[in-house]
């Protein structure tokens, strides 16, 4: 009887444990609400759908921001290392001669003698320019650009030397003052001022 008794007790504690766990549990009023409303369960879904579509796009424009911005780093870097070598750019003009008996059907010719004296090899003549205080003639497509003691025929390198022959359309007055401009491959301007 005594163990009858025992077992009789422990059901009941043991019923008694599991009402107040399944009453605590449904007495959760969300919890409850949830289970019993299935427009809860779709709101809660179509939540977590629009936070992971905005996640995406997040990284879709964080893709994009990164690709732009190397893409304008390249470009600086490109732009620097140009201007860089614009400003290593040095040529020397050794000195201008006049001719005035004629080159071909014109009215003489100007030579140009320069030295490459900056520190970057491959420097180009673009144009040249030949003006003063009344006159210019701009020469867009100069003649053959010659190396003084070289053989080759593209550009300049450090210390190199040449010259470049320009017939003029139009007689230099005596003893009076010029200017030759010259522009580079890279856009650098050198200008050097001479006496007819």
């Amino acid at each position: 009887m005594k163990f009858k008794y025992k077992f009789k007790l422990i059901v009941k504690r043991t019923r008694k444990v599991k009402r107040k766990t399944i009453g605590s549990i449904s007495g959760f009023m969300p919890i409850r609400m949830l289970i019993k409303n299935r427009r809860a369960i779709n709101a809660v879904i179509s939540n977590l759908i629009l936070i992971a579509a905005v996640i995406v796009v997040g990284f879709v424009a964080l893709g994009y921001a990164r690709s732009t911005s190397i893409s304008y780093q390249e470009q600086y870097g490109q732009t620097v290392s140009s201007d860089i070598n614009q400003l290593k750019e040095k040529l020397v003009f050794e000195y201008v001669s006049y001719n005035a008996t004629g080159y071909g059907p014109t009215n003489g010719s100007v030579t140009v003698y320069f030295m490459n004296a900056g520190s970057i090899n491959d420097i180009t003549i673009k144009s040249s320019k030949i003006s003063n205080s009344s006159w210019s003639t701009t020469f867009s497509c100069i003649g053959q650009t010659n190396f003084l003691n070289a053989t080759k025929t593209s550009a300049f390198d450090i210390g190199e030397e040449g010259y470049f022959t320009q017939p003029l359309n139009t007689t230099l007055v005596s003893g009076m003052s010029y200017t030759v401009t010259i522009l580079t491959g890279r856009d650098s301007t050198f200008v050097y001022n001479f006496a007819s």
